[in-house]
């Protein structure tokens, strides 16, 4: 699976793409072009905690329906629990 052109948002208000997906021995380094023309940039981490920027989220098109549906998920399990704990649907 690639995260390229993957819709993210941070809690600060920017929103943007996956604009790099550069996979690594043990990890991914995602770089993410906003809309407003800053950056961003998360590492997802096989073995160890992910690191980078906080407050990303992934848009889940794909989203079991029976679980409510499309979604917006934390991206990386660096965020706290305020942030991993649920999905948050579409609406929120």
């Amino acid at each position: 699976m690639s995260w390229k052109l993957k819709n993210v948002r941070n809690v600060d208000g920017r929103t943007g793409v996956i604009s790099v997906d550069a996979p690594g021995f043990a990890h991914r380094g995602l770089h993410i072009k906003c809309e407003d023309g800053s950056t961003g940039y998360v590492q997802l981490n096989a073995d160890g905690q992910d690191s980078g920027d906080r407050g990303w989220e992934w848009f889940c098109e794909g989203f079991d329906r029976a679980l409510g549906g499309p979604c917006w998920i934390a991206l990386g399990d660096h965020n706290g629990p305020e942030m991993t704990a649920h999905p948050r649907h579409m609406n929120a």
